[in-house]
C-alpha cells in the first residue's frame, strides 16, 4: 500500500489529484481518496493499493481531529492521548511500525509521527498552494518540474543513502525517523522535533528476567501479530533462524521458508535447508539465475521508490519477484533485517576506537598510501583497515562505519561545503536520537535507524508492496528497538559474542554448533555479476552514457578503471563495489522513473484521468471531489 495526502485550497489540489491518478495508473495501483474540511484549508488523504483499499481501517475521527495512519489500525482508547499528549499516544501505538497523520482542527495544525525504525520513507513538499506528503519519491516529479539535488548524490555515493531532509530532489524534503513534523494551517513556522531520545541504555530498569528472556518475551509480543499465513525468508542464519523456531513456539506451522541460493557451492544455503529441516518446516528455494539480473536492472524505477545503494538488492529484488509468483495465499513477508545493527555492531566500536587513538598523521599517510596504490583494486584485510583509516581522517567514528566506501578523492570529490551539509544533516536529524546513550549505543541506534530500516529493509520493502505483499520487519519493531536500547553492551556481547542473548535463546531449538558458526552475510558474488553481460552492458549504455546527470558528479577516469577491471572479472574492493552499484541503482533509477518534463510536455488536458473512489468524510463544509 502506498500513501499520499494535500493540505491546502481545493483549487490546489487538482494539480495533486491529476498527478496521483497518473502516477496510480503507470503502478497499476487502485485509488481511494478521503477529505475533511478544515476551516479555510482541505486535507485530502489518498491510499493506493492493488485492490481498492478499505480505508475506514485507517482513518478516524472526533469533532476536533482526524487521525489516519498510512497502513495501520488506531483503537478508540488512543483518541484522548492524541488530542493532549502525542508522546504519550505514539508510546501507545508504538508496537506498529506504522505513520501516524494528525489534524487538529483545535490547534490548527497537521501532525505527521514517524516511527524510529519504520522502512517507510515519508516526504514533503510545498507550493502557493499548499503542501504535498506522500511515502512515494516517485509521485512528485508529476507535480512539477524536479532538479537534481548534488547534496543528496554525494550522500549516495558515500554512504549509499541520502541522509534526511534531503532527497534526490531539491525541493522535496523528507522527515527524519523517530520524529514528529508540525505543520500550521497558515503553513507558518513548520517544525521538526524527535521524541525517540532513548536514556537508559544499561541502567537497572527494575528488570527480572535476563537478556536472554527479555528478547523472547519481545519477540513474542511482536511475533503475536503475524497474520496467518505468511512467509519468511529464511537464510539459516541466527537472526531469520531464531524467528522461525520463535514462531513455532507460538504455535504457527503455517510459516513457508523461502531461501535464497547463489548455487551448488553455496555452504550457507545448504545449512539453512539442515535447520529448517531440523525445525520440521519446509523450505523452498529460489536459485540464482544470472539471466535475471537483466530483468532486475531493468525494472529499477517500477520496484523502487528512491534510490539507494546495497548490491544485495540484486538477489533480493529476484527472490522476491520469484517468491511473489509461486502458489501460496501468504500475503505477509517477514525479513530478519535489523538484529544485526540493534544486537550486533557496537561489538566492534572498541576495534574502531583504537584506529581513532591512533595519530592523525599516521592516518594520514594511510589515507595517502590508499589513493596512491590504488588499494581499491584488491579486496583483502589490509584494504579494509587502510580504506577505514581513510576514512576516520574525514569524518567521525560513527559516520565512518556507516559510510560504505573510503572512494572520497577517488571515485568522487565532495566539496567541503557539501561534506559540512551531510555531516549536520547526520547530526540534527539522525545522530540527535541517540545523543544521551553511551558512544557503542549511538553507533547502534545510528545503523539502526539509517542503514538497517533506510537502507537494507529498501531492499525487500517496495518491491514487496507493489506486488501487494506486506513486509514485517520483528528486529525494526518498536518492541525489539526498545529493547536493545535498554540493554548495556555487557548484555548484548556477552564474553565479547555479539547477539549473545538471540544465540543464546536460538540455541534452545537447533544444535549449538549450528549456532555459533561463522556465517557470511546475504553477499551476492560481485566479480561474476559485475563481469557478468548483463550488468556490464548496463554500466555502458546507462552509467557511463555522457546523457546519465549522475556520472557528472564522479572521477570518471577511476570510475571507468573500476568498470574495466570489473569486465575482465579481476578483483574489486567490497567498497569499490558498492560504490560502482550505487551510482548504477541511482542512474538506472533516475532513467526509468517518469518525470515532469515529459507530463508537461502532453499538457493536462490531453492526461487521462480514471476516477478516484471518493468518500467523503468530511465535518461541516463538504470538500468537492474534483474529476
Amino acid at each position: 500500500m502506498f500513501f499520499s495526502a494535500y493540505l491546502g485550497t481545493d483549487i490546489g489540489s487538482v494539480t495533486w489529484q491529476e498527478a496521483l491518478n497518473v502516477y496510480s495508473r503507470w503502478l497499476g495501483l487502485s485509488l481511494s481518496i478521503k477529505s475533511r474540511r478544515l476551516d479555510e484549508k482541505t486535507l485530502f488523504l489518498a491510499w493506493l493499493n492493488h485492490n481498492p483499499p478499505e480505508v475506514n481501517r485507517h482513518l478516524t475521527q472526533t469533532q476536533d481531529q482526524l487521525i489516519a495512519r498510512t497502513s495501520g489500525l488506531i483503537s478508540e482508547e488512543d483518541y484522548p492521548a492524541f488530542a493532549t499528549n502525542m508522546p504519550a499516544a505514539i508510546s501507545r501505538n508504538a508496537d506498529l511500525n506504522d505513520i501516524t497523520i494528525v489534524a487538529s482542527r483545535r490547534k490548527r495544525t497537521l501532525s505527521v509521527v514517524i516511527p524510529v525504525t519504520t522502512p517507510q520513507p515519508f516526504y514533503y513538499a510545498d507550493n502557493s498552494d499548499g503542501y504535498v506528503f506522500g511515502d512515494d519519491l516517485r509521485l512528485f516529479p508529476y507535480l512539477r518540474e524536479m532538479a537534481l539535488d548534488e547534496r543528496a548524490i554525494f550522500s549516495l555515493f558515500q554512504y549509499g543513502a541520502v541522509t534526511p531532509p534531503l532527497t534526490i530532489y531539491k525541493d522535496v524534503h523528507r522527515i527524519p525517523n523517530g520524529h514528529i513534523f508540525e505543520l500550521r494551517f497558515d503553513y507558518s513556522h513548520p517544525k521538526c522535533t524527535p521524541f525517540f531520545l532513548p536514556t537508559g541504555c544499561g541502567d537497572n530498569l527494575g528488570r527480572v528476567s535476563d537478556p536472554e528472556i527479555m528478547v523472547e518475551q519481545s519477540l513474542a509480543k511482536t511475533l503475536a501479530r503475524v497474520p496467518s499465513p505468511a512467509v519468511l525468508y529464511f537464510s539459516g542464519g541466527v537472526d531469520s533462524a531464531l524467528l522461525a523456531s520463535q514462531l513455532l513456539r507460538l504455535g504457527r506451522r503455517d510459516i513457508q521458508l523461502i531461501n535464497y541460493s547463489f548455487g551448488a557451492e553455496d555452504k550457507e544455503s545448504c545449512q539453512a535447508l539442515q535447520i529448517a529441516s531440523h525445525l520440521g518446516l519446509e523450505c523452498q528455494q529460489v536459485t540464482h539465475d544470472s539471466n535475471k539480473v537483466s530483468e532486475m536492472l531493468n525494472r529499477l524505477g517500477k520496484d523502487y521508490s528512491f534510490p539507494f545503494g546495497d548490491f544485495s538488492a540484486v538477489p533480493m529484488n529476484i527472490l522476491v519477484q520469484e517468491s511473489s509468483t509461486t502458489k501460496n495465499d501468504a500475503c505477509t513477508v517477514i525479513e530478519g533485517t535489523g538484529a544485526d545493527g540493534a544486537f550486533g555492531l557496537a561489538a566492534t566500536y572498541a576495534d574502531k576506537q583504537r584506529i581513532y587513538a591512533l595519530p592523525r598523521s599516521m592516518r594520514r599517510l594511510a589515507r595517502s598510501a590508499y589513493a596512491g596504490l590504488r588499494l581499491w583494486k584488491y579486496s583483502s584485510k589490509a584494504e579494509r583497515i587502510a580504506g577505514f583509516m581513510s576514512k576516520s581522517v574525514l569524518m567521525s567514528l560513527e559516520k565512518a562505519v556507516v559510510a560504505q566506501n573510503p572512494l572520497e578523492g577517488i571515485a568522487y570529490a565532495t566539496p567541503n561545503s557539501i561534506r559540512g551539509d551531510l555531516d549536520e544533516a547526520i547530526t540534527t536529524n539522525l545522530q540527535v536520537l541517540g545523543q544521551e546513550a553511551p558512544p557503542p549505543e549511538q553507533l547502534s541506534l545510528l545503523d539502526l535507524v539509517w542503514v538497517c530500516a533506510g537502507v537494507m529493509a529498501a531492499k525487500s520493502f517496495d518491491p514487496l508492496r507493489v506486488r501487494g505483499k506486506q513486509p514485517f520487519y520483528p528486529y525494526l519493531e518498536f518492541p525489539m528497538v526498545s529493547l536493545s536500547s535498554s540493554l548495556s553492551s555487557e548484555e548484548k556481547y556477552e564474553s565479547g559474542e555479539a547477539k549473545a542473548p538471540l544465540k543464546k535463546l536460538l540455541a534452545r531449538s537447533i544444535p549449538e554448533e549450528w549456532v555459533y558458526r561463522r556465517k557470511s552475510g546475504f553477499t551476492p558474488p560481485y566479480r561474476q555479476m559485475f563481469a557478468s553481460a548483463a550488468v556490464q552492458e548496463f554500466l555502458r549504455d546507462v552509467v557511463l552514457s555522457a546523457r546519465n546527470p549522475v556520472i557528472e558528479f564522479c572521477r570518471i577516469e577511476n570510475v571507468r578503471a573500476m568498470v574495466d577491471r570489473a569486465r575482465r572479472n579481476q578483483s574489486l574492493s567490497v567498497g569499490a563495489c558498492d560504490f560502482l552499484w550505487a551510482l548504477t541503482f541511482t542512474s538506472g533509477w533516475l532513467q526509468q522513473v517518469p518525470g515532469a518534463t515529459a507530463l508537461m510536455n502532453h499538457g493536462s488536458e490531453t492526461l487521462e484521468i480514471p476516477e478516484a473512489r471518493w468518500i467523503d468524510v468530511s465535518m461541516g463544509t463538504s470538500a468537492t471531489p474534483v474529476s
